[in-house]
Protein backbone atom coordinates (compact mmCIF):
# COMPACT_ATOMS: atom_id res chain seq x y z
CA UNK A 1 0.00 0.00 0.00
CA UNK A 2 2.85 2.41 0.81
CA UNK A 3 4.45 1.59 -2.53
CA UNK A 4 1.29 2.45 -4.46
CA UNK A 5 1.00 5.79 -2.62
CA UNK A 6 4.61 6.55 -3.50
CA UNK A 7 4.02 5.69 -7.16
CA UNK A 8 0.87 7.83 -7.18
CA UNK A 9 2.75 10.77 -5.62
CA UNK A 10 5.57 10.53 -8.16
CA UNK A 11 3.08 10.22 -11.02
CA UNK A 12 1.24 13.29 -9.73
CA UNK A 13 4.48 15.28 -9.74
CA UNK A 14 5.19 14.35 -13.35
CA UNK A 15 1.61 15.04 -14.39
CA UNK A 16 1.80 18.68 -13.31
CA UNK A 17 2.09 20.72 -16.42
CA UNK A 18 5.03 23.01 -16.89
CA UNK A 19 4.32 26.45 -18.31
CA UNK A 20 4.16 26.50 -22.09
CA UNK A 21 6.72 28.78 -23.64
CA UNK A 22 6.64 29.89 -27.24
CA UNK A 23 9.38 28.58 -29.43
CA UNK A 24 11.19 31.17 -31.48
CA UNK A 25 11.89 30.04 -35.01
CA UNK A 26 14.60 31.61 -37.16
CA UNK A 27 13.80 32.30 -40.79
CA UNK A 28 16.67 33.35 -43.04
CA UNK A 29 16.72 34.86 -46.52
CA UNK A 30 12.95 35.30 -46.72
CA UNK A 31 11.20 37.74 -49.03
CA UNK A 32 8.18 39.84 -48.11
CA UNK A 33 5.27 39.12 -50.45
CA UNK A 34 2.51 41.32 -48.98
CA UNK A 35 2.18 44.14 -46.42
CA UNK A 36 -1.09 44.82 -44.57
CA UNK A 37 -1.03 48.28 -42.94
CA UNK A 38 -4.72 48.31 -41.95
CA UNK A 39 -4.01 47.68 -38.27
CA UNK A 40 -1.43 50.45 -37.92
CA UNK A 41 -0.30 51.74 -35.48
CA UNK A 42 -1.26 48.79 -33.25
CA UNK A 43 0.72 46.29 -35.31
CA UNK A 44 1.95 45.67 -38.82
CA UNK A 45 1.09 42.42 -40.59
CA UNK A 46 2.98 40.97 -43.54
CA UNK A 47 3.52 37.72 -45.41
CA UNK A 48 6.77 36.06 -46.45
CA UNK A 49 7.65 33.34 -48.92
CA UNK A 50 8.94 30.84 -46.33
CA UNK A 51 7.46 28.90 -43.45
CA UNK A 52 8.41 29.83 -39.89
CA UNK A 53 7.89 26.70 -37.82
CA UNK A 54 4.13 26.20 -37.47
CA UNK A 55 3.49 29.44 -39.37
CA UNK A 56 3.05 28.46 -43.02
CA UNK A 57 4.55 30.38 -45.91
CA UNK A 58 2.04 33.04 -46.92
CA UNK A 59 0.45 33.21 -43.47
CA UNK A 60 0.27 36.64 -41.87
CA UNK A 61 3.09 37.39 -39.46
CA UNK A 62 2.62 40.31 -37.06
CA UNK A 63 4.99 42.76 -35.46
CA UNK A 64 3.58 44.19 -32.23
CA UNK A 65 5.42 47.23 -30.98
CA UNK A 66 7.94 47.01 -28.22
CA UNK A 67 8.52 49.77 -25.72
CA UNK A 68 7.81 50.94 -22.22
CA UNK A 69 4.67 52.92 -23.03
CA UNK A 70 2.08 53.21 -25.81
CA UNK A 71 3.97 56.03 -27.52
CA UNK A 72 7.18 53.98 -27.74
CA UNK A 73 5.26 50.94 -29.00
CA UNK A 74 3.59 53.04 -31.70
CA UNK A 75 6.93 54.50 -32.78
CA UNK A 76 8.44 51.02 -32.87
CA UNK A 77 5.62 49.70 -35.08
CA UNK A 78 6.11 52.65 -37.43
CA UNK A 79 9.87 51.97 -37.63
CA UNK A 80 9.29 48.29 -38.46
CA UNK A 81 6.62 49.24 -40.99
CA UNK A 82 9.19 51.44 -42.68
CA UNK A 83 11.72 48.59 -42.66
CA UNK A 84 9.15 46.14 -44.07
CA UNK A 85 8.32 48.54 -46.92
CA UNK A 86 12.01 49.17 -47.59
CA UNK A 87 12.75 45.45 -47.80
CA UNK A 88 9.77 44.76 -50.03
CA UNK A 89 10.24 47.72 -52.38
CA UNK A 90 13.97 47.09 -52.66
CA UNK A 91 13.62 43.36 -53.18
CA UNK A 92 15.85 42.74 -50.17
CA UNK A 93 15.89 39.50 -48.19
CA UNK A 94 15.14 39.49 -44.47
CA UNK A 95 15.93 37.39 -41.43
CA UNK A 96 13.25 36.95 -38.79
CA UNK A 97 12.73 35.52 -35.35
CA UNK A 98 9.13 34.30 -35.11
CA UNK A 99 7.13 33.19 -32.08
CA UNK A 100 5.94 29.78 -33.23
CA UNK A 101 2.74 29.83 -31.16
CA UNK A 102 1.35 33.19 -32.29
CA UNK A 103 3.19 33.89 -35.55
CA UNK A 104 4.38 37.19 -34.11
CA UNK A 105 7.77 38.47 -35.16
CA UNK A 106 10.31 39.14 -32.42
CA UNK A 107 13.39 39.96 -34.54
CA UNK A 108 13.52 41.72 -37.90
CA UNK A 109 16.68 42.19 -39.98
CA UNK A 110 17.13 43.42 -43.55
CA UNK A 111 20.06 41.68 -45.22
Amino acid sequence: MKYSRFVFAVAALFAQSAPAYAVSQSVNNARITLVEPTYMPSFVAFKIDKAAGACAAGQFLKWYGSGADPSEKRDNVLAIYSAVLTAMAGGRAINLGVDDATCSVTVFQII
